[in-house]
């Protein structure tokens, strides 16, 4: 009898500690949206501080699954927007998907060079003739080469 209540004992403490363990982390679930309410394929969503991170499926959603129950910061991010940051998102048995919001941001850069050299060279220090095609140019026509600049 003394054995069977010792084993009957160990059975219901692993059953015991199984469910608090498994109870102490959930998962978080949400959508990536731009300014215009469209769904952002690919956008990167990271608990700061954590390896934990997800991106986002062609509808703009995802999942961080078996995170432990806290408070964390969120960072979203997507080429072409500007970097979210969410700060004390709660992570309990209460948990609804998130909707975050991107909005555009350009990302200018200077200016690029492009040559048939066999090293990187300067503007100034360029032999040949060179030109600087803007933009501007290059929107309003419709090139299929470039030679037809």
């Amino acid at each position: 009898m003394n054995k069977l209540f010792k084993y009957i004992s160990i059975v219901i403490c692993f059953f015991i500690i199984g469910n608090i363990a498994s109870a102490q982390s959930g998962n978080l679930k949400g959508y990536v949206f731009s300014n215009e309410n469209l769904p952002l394929h690919g956008a990167n969503v990271i608990l700061q501080g954590t390896n934990y991170g997800a991106a986002t499926d062609n509808d703009g959603f995802f999942e961080i699954k078996n995170i432990p129950f806290g408070n964390y910061n969120l960072e979203v991010s997507l080429i072409g927007f500007k970097k979210e940051k969410i700060n004390n998102v709660k992570l309990d048995n209460n948990n609804s998907p998130i909707r975050i919001i991107l909005k555009p941001e350009s990302v200018e850069t200077e200016q690029v060079i492009i040559s048939a050299g066999k090293y990187e060279q300067k503007v100034s220090d360029l032999t040949v003739s060179s030109a600087v095609i803007g933009p501007e140019i290059i929107s309003k026509k419709n090139f299929v080469q470039l030679d037809e600049l």
